[in-house]
């Protein structure tokens, strides 16, 4: 009997599988058919982006042995696309800071901004650094025009908004750090720049803090404590001046007022 069930039982789930073959079978080709292209086309994408890594790192590493290696990697940031022109742009802009030439090093960070296909990570770095050296060297490179503090904010709006996200920037806390020295040495916001910092604390539970970075921020909260305790104390004795100086001109306005009342009275009754 048991022998005799199984076999209905065999027979039914073949009766099934082909009537499900009958009415689905193409869609199921397909769908095979789908996974086996995007399975390849997948591994094709990832060596050929293997292979124009190689060839990249390979072009960079020629440029860096080569008789001008800072001329070469100029040309190469120009060349290149995605993360090699990033690496070959942060090289060329290296070689330019050690010598000084801090305007051709912001243009070459700049112009790294306008390319599409390199990681964010490499995007928020050039940021970093290009205004880093506007708030260090901006007045030295002639060639570049001094950027105003909102604009240097603005730059670094990006980062500062990735807070925000559930992936912020690992760049968030540098660039909090200069948006506090922005606010604090450029725009004389001592305030503002301790707001900014107050914002690192809550960065060491994303894992995204160094420690050097929360070093930086106690220190810079310290002199920005001290510059506003000062700012207000200076505040106050200018307001107490002010009234002093108030009070000084009203009095002796307040006598000649009584003097010359006094004189009409006297001329009254004389009269």
């Amino acid at each position: 009997m048991s022998e005799i069930l199984r076999d209905l039982d065999e027979m039914m789930r073949a009766e099934r599988m082909a009537r499900m073959w009958r009415t689905h079978g193409r869609m199921i080709i397909f769908v095979i058919i789908v996974l086996v292209v995007g399975t390849a086309a997948q591994a094709a994408w990832k060596s050929y982006n293997s292979r124009i890594a190689r060839e990249q790192t390979g072009k960079i590493l020629s440029a860096a042995a080569s008789e001008d290696p800072n001329q070469a990697l100029v040309k190469l940031s120009k060349d290149l696309k995605g993360n090699g022109r990033a690496i070959a742009t942060f090289e060329a802009a290296r070689a330019f800071k050690e010598k000084g030439h801090y305007a051709e090093a912001i243009a070459l960070y700049r112009d790294l901004l306008n390319e599409k296909r390199m990681a964010p990570e490499l995007r928020d770095l050039a940021i970093i650094e290009m205004v880093s050296l506007e708030i260090d060297h901006g007045s030295e490179a002639s060639a570049a025009p001094d950027q105003k503090p909102s604009a240097l904010l603005g730059e670094l709006e990006p980062i500062l908004k990735s807070e925000k996200s559930g992936t912020p920037s690992a760049w968030l806390p540098r660039a909090i750090l200069l948006a506090a020295v922005i606010k604090a040495n450029l725009q004389g916001d001592n305030q503002g720049a301790l707001d900014e910092l107050a914002k690192i604390g809550g960065l060491a539970d994303q894992k995204i803090l160094p420690q050097a970075v929360s070093a930086q921020a106690e220190a810079l909260k310290t002199v920005y404590a001290e510059r506003l305790a000062i700012q207000k104390t200076g505040e106050d004795e200018g307001k107490n001046a002010a009234v002093k100086t108030e009070k000084s001109v009203e009095e002796p306005a307040a006598k000649t007022t009584t003097q010359t009342d006094k004189k009409t009275t006297h001329k009254a009754k004389g009269e």
